[in-house]
Order: structure tokens, then C-alpha cells, then sequence
């Protein structure tokens, strides 16, 4: 082969994605980017002239299919041979009829690799071996699109493009897919996680932003006692979320501390919920996880402006002790040593 053969055949694979084959009882699987008549598989004449034609089918049509038959015409006027395009939609369909019958076209541009792989698992594609340099195409193509081109360690399909299809856009601060869910069934099991985390994040921010219009000089978590992600997962501590209907309306931490000590962090409810009981239930569900841990006591401390917070404390049996830390936004400090 001169250079153009070379590069043109390549060229041609990347265009279609695939080679197709003839299938059937009698009849074999034929070489890619060619075989369907004799004159396309015969020795070159003078010039590199080949002759016959190659028949191909895609899903392309219109700018698409005119751009298809501009990139094959330097093949064309190299080679002496013809490529006869047909353009269909319904391109599993005619493929699938043309295993059964035999009757198929020498190359075909699927749609994508589920396909691909289906027919090539049936027997009716012809591996790409005898048309690519192998070597070479795997130096020069990313790793994931050979992938998709393999089946069963053979390359029978050579993809130019992708498209991104059903993109899921996530805030990394908020959500965690730092290991990819393998199945439906972990994608739902991370989603529901994840939803769980924005809950967090958002009873966070509104808490935060109540406190700083409510504190006479607005607040700053950075100045605060720290209560962080990782202070309040399990064995260290624990996050709740208050729901109603399905929507985070409070929220409210334990973080354990040596001693057999708990203190209650971040507690609030959103005000549309306020009196309907859910800042007790918090407080309850918190003193049930500080029994689990094994605590005896639970401490928290409380702004003189949050006067709901220090009734609701009173009320369940939390008293006002002196300050036991150094909290530069508290002015009252309780502590509860029956749970």
C-alpha cells in the first residue's frame, strides 16, 4: 500500500465505527471496510487503483452525510473505489433482517457500543485485525474508547466521537461519588446519601444565617467551637435531620468527648416548624445516640438571645451549670446527667 491506502482505510474505520460482516448458515464473515464485491478486494493497479465499490450504512443524513462523503473522497480518487452510502434510522432494524438473510453491507456506523456488541457477539461482525495497525491505533486512541470497541479482546468497533448523555452535575462539598456506583441499585443507594448531606448542608447554612442576624454581633462559625464533618460522624459523633414531608425543617449534633461526655451542637429548627414539637424530638433522638455511645452526661451551651432554646432545655431536664468551655458566643451552659 502507498501512503494514501494506508491512512485511508484508518480513516474509513473511524468514520463508520464498524465493520460489518455477512452472517448465516452459508455464508462467512467478511473483511472489514471491504469484501463485498470482488473488484473492491483485488490487487492494486497502477497508481494504487483498487476499483469496485464499498457499501456502508449509518444513521447519518443531511450536513451529516454530505460531511461523511466529503472525508471518503480523497479515499475515492486514491483508490478507484466507489462507497455506496445509505442512510437509515432504522438501522438496527435492516442489520438485524441482514444477519438472518446474509444480505448485509461491507461497513456499518452504529449508533453506539451496545449494539456493536451484540452483533458481534452473534457472530456477525468481522474483527478489525487485517484493517489497523493495532499497535499503533492503541498508542494514538485514549484507553476508554478501545474499551468500547472490544469485545472478548478483539477491537471490532473504532469510535470518533462520544456524546454526553443524562450529565449529573454534583457540588463535591455536598455530595460524595468519589467512588462510582457500579449499579442502579448503588446510584440509589449514593443519591439518597448524598440528599441526605445537601439536608445537612442546608439546616447548616439557614442555622448559621439565623444566628448572624440574631447574635447581637452576628456570627462567625470560624470563631465558634468547632463541631466538623468529621467530629460528627460515628465513633466520634452524630448529625441528625428533622424532616417533614420529605423536606429538612431542623437538625441537631452529638459529639462525644472523653469521659463519657456528649455535648449537643447545632441545634434548630426551621421556624415554619416551630411549636409542632420538633426541636423535644431532636433533643430526644440525640440522648437515645448518647445512650448507644455509652454517655452519661450531655452538655451543651446556648446565646442569651435563643430564649425558645434555653425553655426547651429547662423543660427536659437540662440545668444551668458554670461555663465548662470557653465558647466565645455562649452566655448559658446546661448539663443533663440522667438519659
Amino acid at each position: 500500500m502507498n501512503r494514501w491506502q494506508r491512512m485511508a482505510v484508518p480513516s474509513l474505520a473511524l468514520a463508520l465505527v464498524l465493520a460489518a460482516c455477512s452472517a448465516g448458515n452459508s455464508a462467512s464473515p467478511t473483511t472489514a471496510g471491504g469484501g463485498g464485491s470482488p473488484a473492491a478486494t483485488g490487487s492494486g493497479g497502477a497508481g494504487g487503483q483498487i476499483g469496485g465499490e464499498v457499501t456502508v450504512i449509518g444513521t447519518w443524513g443531511g450536513d451529516e452525510e454530505k460531511a461523511f462523503l466529503q472525508m471518503v473522497k480523497p479515499f475515492e480518487d486514491e483508490t478507484g473505489v466507489d462507497v455506496k452510502f445509505t442512510g437509515t434510522r432504522d438501522i438496527n432494524t435492516v442489520l438485524t433482517t441482514g444477519v438472518a438473510s446474509g444480505v448485509l453491507p461491507d461497513v456499518a456506523g452504529l449508533p453506539g457500543p451496545g449494539q456493536m456488541q451484540q452483533f458481534a457477539e452473534a457472530g456477525a461482525l468481522k474483527p478489525l485485525d487485517d484493517v489497523l495497525d493495532i499497535a499503533d491505533y492503541k498508542a494514538q486512541t485514549a484507553e476508554a474508547l478501545v474499551k468500547v470497541g472490544t469485545v472478548n479482546d478483539q477491537i471490532y468497533g473504532v469510535f470518533i466521537k462520544s456524546a454526553v448523555k443524562g450529565l449529573m452535575w454534583f457540588n463535591p462539598k455536598v455530595s460524595d461519588f468519589s467512588k462510582p456506583p457500579a449499579t442502579w441499585d448503588d446510584l440509589q443507594t449514593q443519591l439518597k446519601a448524598n440528599a441526605s448531606k445537601a439536608d445537612a448542608h442546608w439546616c447548616l447554612a439557614e442555622y448559621f444565617r439565623e444566628l448572624g442576624g440574631r447574635f447581637d454581633a452576628g456570627f462567625d462559625p470560624a470563631r465558634s467551637i468547632s463541631a466538623d464533618a468529621h467530629e460528627l460522624t460515628p465513633p466520634a459523633g452524630i448529625f441528625v435531620v428533622a424532616r417533614l414531608a420529605g423536606q429538612p425543617i431542623g437538625c441537631g449534633a452529638l459529639k462525644v468527648k472523653p469521659r463519657r461526655i456528649g455535648e449537643v451542637k447545632r441545634m434548630w429548627v426551621d421556624a415554619a416548624a416551630r411549636g409542632l414539637g420538633v426541636g423535644r424530638r431532636l433533643l430526644e433522638t440525640l440522648e437515645a445516640e448518647a445512650r448507644n455511645f455509652g454517655l452519661r452526661t450531655l452538655r451543651l451551651e446556648t446565646n442569651r438571645s435563643l430564649v425558645e432554646a434555653q425553655a426547651l432545655y429547662r423543660r427536659t431536664g437540662y440545668r444551668e451549670v458554670a461555663p465548662f468551655n470557653d465558647e466565645p458566643y455562649a452566655h448559658h451552659w446546661f448539663e443533663k446527667t440522667r438519659l
